[in-house]
């Protein structure tokens, strides 16, 4: 146990940190908001532009060839920093959780019915979260004027498919290379990481060195987005907070705050309602128990915003307090943390309609459906990391074709608003991994409804 706390305490304090940085940077923020109106209103806008000089302005624009910008250069790094491992970062999750299906030979059964009990949650949570994306759009709560964004971009180009099965035809690249330089071309990505994985899987170990570079690959990427992310996050995301909430107006502000909101409802909603009635429509036990159950080490993944921090916890609730299987929850938490991330799915296909529609982009059926499928894809290859899935929202949303300049700009504002959902998945994709344990164990006659109704 005190093994334990040494690791919890880090990632507490962390996650502590992290939610001062946030609640100081909106302060700040909105400070700088009303004080530009102040001043702009009351004749001081030679002071502002001062102001403006020294710490927002967009150093890359027209006439800004003076300008310091400290604020903006941070941001700038920093994203640079995280889009730096995008495409390493999905070829090799995706690789690796192929590899982990590997287990089928000892679990066949176990292992299938795992894969559909998490199929079973995307496309419950992403078939929700297109039906309120589509709600939302309809009422205007995504519509934004990002016109002062957009000056000096590159011409817009929407988004328009002739043919649904011009879809297919960006799975397979020409060339193994090209993918490989672009960030845009994630289905091709997807394909080759999974492509991987399946030739590791067929060969064994004859592969063993490709499993092995994969997973230093992976391991070397997890530890650039924790630097990125613990030391260097808290200084960078106080600068993109208080740099958004200061070159905007509240206008603009508003239609992530409706974002933020409406995402925020889904997810919980889906967490509270979701989980507990499958589990005891499909078992046959009591979902209130479920939801108690679970509710203790969902909050802990929420506080500490890491799947991979709660396993612990979580395979003592699956085999203690619902009377899971040890060796269905040996199986299907470590899996789960890997590839079962239905919240994630749920954020990528509302923040990608929320993207496109504020960037003045159509979203057609068609369109629904691809990001669909890139939101599974893109959250099955997720890290089990902080801010992992709002990392990977940018596979989605490229590989959806929403990748014009100001669908970049929108993507880079909405990452530094949205520390909230980002905790708020991770809770739900932990609750997720618990519930499917659940349907497995029962499916396999080894749940023990006496503890679970206990």
């Amino acid at each position: 146990m005190a093994g334990m706390e040494e690791k919890r305490t880090p990632a507490k304090s962390t996650g502590d940190l992290m939610l001062k940085v946030l609640f100081g940077a909106i302060l700040v923020g909105f400070s700088m908001m009303f004080l530009k109106a102040y001043m702009l209103s009351h004749g001081h806008a030679e002071a502002w532009s001062w102001i403006n000089w020294l710490l927002f302005q967009d150093i890359t624009a027209k006439g800004a060839n003076t300008s310091i910008g400290l604020f903006y250069i941070l941001q700038t790094l920093f994203l640079n920093g995280i889009q730096l491992v995008i495409v390493p970062l999905v070829i090799s999750s995706i690789a690796l959780s192929v590899c982990s299906i590997t287990d089928t030979v000892k679990l066949g059964r176990i292992a299938y019915k795992t894969v559909l009990g998490f199929l079973l949650f995307y496309v419950i949570g992403c078939l929700i979260a297109i039906f309120v994306a589509r709600a939302a759009v309809a009422a205007g709560l995504f519509n934004a004027d990002f016109s002062s964004m957009a000056a000096g971009t590159s011409k817009v180009q929407e988004f328009t498919v002739a043919n649904p099965l011009n879809l297919l035809l960006k799975f397979i690249p020409a060339n193994f290379v090209q993918p490989l330089t672009n960030n845009h071309s994630i289905l091709a990505v997807i394909f080759m990481g999974a492509g991987i994985g399946m030739a590791i899987n067929t060969c064994g170990e004859k592969l063993y060195l490709v499993r092995e570079a994969m997973e230093e690959i992976q391991l070397i990427i997890t530890k650039w987005l924790e630097f990125l992310i613990n030391k260097c996050g808290p200084v960078c995301i106080f600068c993109m907070i208080v740099r958004t909430f200061s070159i905007y107006s509240w206008d603009q502000i508003t239609p992530f705050l409706h974002y933020i909101g409406i995402t925020f409802v889904v997810l919980i909603l889906y967490w509270f309602t979701v989980y507990p009635l499958l589990v005891g429509s499909i078992c046959k036990v009591n979902p209130i128990k479920f939801f108690k159950k679970t509710f203790g080490f969902g909050m802990f993944a929420l506080s500490v915003n890491s799947s991979a921090a709660t396993l612990p916890l979580n395979r003592r609730a699956c085999i203690e307090d619902l009377g899971c299987s040890p060796t269905v929850a040996d199986f299907v938490l470590p899996m789960g943390m890997t590839i079962n991330m239905n919240g994630t799915a749920i954020e990528h296909v509302i923040a990608t309609a929320f993207i496109a529609t504020a960037a003045g982009l159509p979203i057609s059926t068609v369109a629904y459906i691809t990001i669909m499928v890139l939101a599974i894809g893109s959250a099955a290859g997720t890290p089990a990391i902080p801010n992992g899935g709002t990392v990977m929202l940018y596979a989605t949303m490229t590989g959806a074709g929403f990748s014009t300049d100001l669908c970049i700009m929108i993507y880079i504002v909405l990452m530094t608003l949205n520390r909230p959902i980002d905790m708020t998945v991770t809770a739900l994709n932990v609750v997720g991994d618990a519930a499917t344990t659940c349907l497995v164990s029962a499916s396999e006659g080894e749940l023990d409804r006496k503890v679970f109704n206990a």
